[in-house]
């Protein structure tokens, strides 16, 4: 599982990916790609791949759909249709398969841009490897500078109340 830290899921979102049948390689959900979340605003889904390398190209180059794009899909889809392949998803709440992740490896562009690099590297490598998504899966994404996060900054703590 693939869970970002400034995404917001709930446990229907993570049950929903976790049951999907093996034989897809890579499910997932989707979500805003800014901290915004109105309808003219870009979802992390692209029917393109991104750009090579990643970290030079612009934000522009990864041709994002639109929030307002999967929203009508929705008012028209069925359940079997509302898994869509994609060339990429910028890492949403997703689930990858043992055999994606023994045989494509995970690796950086000089420490950015994992999602792309594994989008790049899926359609390089193809192996079989298809990325889906289930557009009736929505979350919400932060869209926090990691100076802003708190993840990993206190050390954890499990507290038990009687």
């Amino acid at each position: 599982m693939i869970l970002p830290d400034d995404l917001i899921v709930t446990q229907a979102d993570v049950d929903s990916i976790v049951n999907y049948d093996e034989s897809y390689d890579s499910i997932s959900g989707w979500c805003n790609n800014t901290g915004r979340d109105d309808t003219n605003i870009d979802t992390n889904i692209s029917a393109f791949l991104p750009p090579d390398p990643p970290r030079t190209s612009t934000y522009e180059g990864y041709r994002w759909f639109k929030i307002a794009q999967f929203e009508s899909l929705l008012w028209k889809v069925v359940n079997s249709d509302a898994i869509i392949p994609v060339l990429h998803q910028g890492f949403a709440l997703s689930r990858l398969s043992r055999r994606l992740i023994e045989q494509v490896p995970f690796r950086t562009d000089d420490g950015c841009c994992v999602d792309s690099c594994l989008s790049l590297d899926l359609k390089k490598f193809r192996e079989g490897f298809t990325q889906y998504v289930d557009i009736r899966i929505r979350m919400k994404h932060l869209k926090i500078p990691r100076s802003e996060l708190l993840v990993g900054k206190e050390k954890a703590t499990i507290l038990f109340e009687n």
